[in-house]
């Protein structure tokens, strides 16, 4: 889950749009072969898809950078991140949902992005199960946004002692050991052409959509109806990796769902028709 279902923000001053002519593009793309997609991840139970987006799209850009496909870490993003854009009215929740574009602007601000083997994913661990951690809502997180999530509960949900985070004196309050820094980020029109052309000069890139139905999803191209995929309530962060041709156009897309889901943890949508309002929220980081 993103948030709520909800319609793209328009957060087109906010950054640069990133450009590409659409004739320059390639018949097919596929970065997994190219090496810049590290391996399927699952987020559980939790609302995370928006944090496995944006480090998937970082993962890609620091592997172009740099040749070394590396693991960055989610979990920096659901304990530490508090980023919020109160002219959307959006913000970034840990457990409960958050935007790609705002976690760019968190890791720039964060002096840039640990690794998963120096902070790992350890909130979508089922509770008492090795390795679990129970984080609390980031310090200074938007309550107007996200609702209220205070501790409440505490320690029934949520117990910083258990993270490498928010712990005292954790990783939240340090900008030391990064493994890649963030510069800023761009955004990309929601014309499919021009996507793929991006897609296929500049790398994996963060998308979201309306993943109500693709819940039921096995394998084939997913082309739903517009009744129960409305475009406008997106709600499900992912990765565009690549697309091709198979009878219909299609994009390959990396989910967090676990590799045993749909085709091997990816799936493949229409392309060309802004199905689920996959074309509305493409995003990339910039990194050094």
């Amino acid at each position: 889950m993103l948030m709520t279902p909800r319609e793209a923000p328009a957060f087109h001053d906010k950054a640069k749009k990133l450009t590409a002519a659409a004739s320059n593009a390639p018949a097919s793309v596929d970065w997994r072969a190219k090496g810049a997609v590290t391996a399927v991840k699952n987020q559980g139970s939790l609302g995370t898809c928006w944090a496995f987006s944006a480090i998937g799209n970082l993962e890609g850009q620091h592997f172009l950078k740099t040749q070394q496909l590396t693991d960055l870490s989610v979990e920096q993003l659901v304990e530490c991140d508090n980023s919020s854009d109160p002219k959307n009215g959006t913000a970034d929740c840990g457990e409960f949902g958050g935007w790609p574009y705002l976690a760019y602007q968190y890791f720039e601000r964060a002096g840039g992005v640990r690794t998963d083997a120096e902070m790992p994913y350890c909130s979508g661990i089922e509770f008492e199960k090795p390795g679990n951690c129970m984080p609390c809502m980031a310090s200074g997180y938007s309550k107007s946004s996200c609702d209220s999530h205070d501790d409440d509960y505490y320690p029934l949900f949520c117990n910083r002692t258990t993270t490498k985070g928010q712990v005292p004196g954790g990783l939240c309050s340090s900008s030391t050991g990064v493994a890649t820094t963030v510069t800023g980020w761009n955004w990309v029109s929601s014309d499919e052409a021009e996507i793929a052309s991006v897609l296929a000069s500049t790398g994996p890139l963060s998308v979201a959509l309306n993943a109500q139905t693709l819940q039921f999803y096995k394998k084939g191209v997913f082309s739903p109806k517009l009744l129960p995929c409305n475009p406008k309530n997106l709600d499900h962060g992912v990765l565009i990796v690549g697309y091709g041709t198979d009878s219909v156009d299609y994009w390959t897309v990396k989910n967090s769902w676990g590799a045993k889901w749909g085709e091997d943890g990816y799936f493949r949508i229409s392309r060309g028709k802004g199905t689920c309002g996959i074309n509305t929220q493409v995003t990339t980081g910039i990194v050094l």
